[in-house]
């Protein structure tokens, strides 16, 4: 009669069918050894019973009370399921059961030591204290090893993470600096540009009161004198023409008076005469002149 065999080894699960009449725990290990690749000697077979408690399987009369527990757990089942697991032997396991396997040994001793023999009591008595003192330094020894492995390795993973964190700081530090500076340099340009137009907004809001030109003087009637025909003489400049630069200056400089008036607030030691031959020139752009004076 064939009974369903479930075998799980760090949650890997198989289901295979045996035969009780022919099948016993080393059938059982040839099965975990051969499924899992687990190798003799370093895991324990366990399965859990009525109250949930894991219990080991040692001996075979530890599978034998397994397969009757686990067994009368499903006959109310009509399929018969034997579960069992393997869980690898740690080196804290191993100590812990050589300590128990000493205590448990030198207590034996002690119970089978007769009462008549005080001297062997007492050397037992010492053997099981030095034994004790040994399990307890060498399993001291052990913990500490582990604690400062897993402390080392805490403190590099933790160095490596704080040096990635500080890598990506600085590139998003210096990313968002250089963004910083071109929104900079592009708000100085738009307030230059806005400084310029509220300028030229304000004078045109303000009403013209340029001077009016002053009249020129009527230039004076002069009256040759008779020369001697031999002798030509030099022309005569009148007051009339030497006052015709100065008039076109003075022009020019009154029809220019509001740009001349906003170039002298942003630069105030600009030359007017300069300014008014680059406003001719450039026909009115102050951006232009501005530039001009500035390069």
């Amino acid at each position: 009669m064939q009974t369903a065999l479930k075998i799980g080894f760090r949650g890997e699960i198989h289901r295979i069918g045996v035969d009780l009449t022919s099948f016993g725990l080393p059938n059982l290990h040839a099965v975990f050894e051969n499924t899992f690749g687990v190798l003799p000697g370093t895991y324990v077979v366990q399965y859990k019973d009525v109250d949930s408690n894991v219990v080991n399987v040692v001996t075979t009369e530890d599978f034998d009370t397994a397969c009757c527990i686990l067994l009368t757990m499903n006959e109310s089942s009509s399929a018969k399921t034997l579960r069992f697991f393997a869980v690898l032997i740690s080196k804290q396991t191993s100590i812990f059961d050589k300590v128990s396997t000493t205590v448990r040994q030198a207590l034996d001793s002690i119970h089978n030591s007769k009462p008549s023999e005080q001297r062997s009591e007492d050397q037992t008595g010492a053997t099981l204290t030095d034994t004790i003192h040994q399990t307890s330094a060498s399993l001291g020894h052990t913990l500490q090893e582990t604690l400062q492995k897993t402390v080392d390795g805490s403190k590099v993973v933790l160095d490596q993470a704080k040096k990635s964190w500080h890598d990506v700081e600085l590139e998003h530090t210096l990313k968002q600096a250089a963004e910083n500076i071109k929104v900079a340099a592009a708000g100085v340009s738009m307030y230059t540009q806005e400084l310029v137009e509220n300028i030229q907004k304000l004078h045109i809001a303000k009403p013209s009161t340029a001077p009016a030109p002053e009249p020129s003087p009527a230039p004076p009637i002069t009256v040759p004198a008779p020369t001697p025909p031999a002798i030509q003489s030099e022309p005569t400049i009148s007051p009339s023409e030497q006052a015709e630069p100065a008039q076109r200056t003075a022009n020019e400089t009154t029809k220019w008076a509001a740009e001349l008036e906003i170039i002298h607030e942003i630069v105030p030691d600009a030359d007017p005469t300069i300014v008014v031959a680059l406003l001719e020139t450039s026909k009115g752009d102050i951006q232009v002149v501005l530039d001009a004076l500035t390069s």
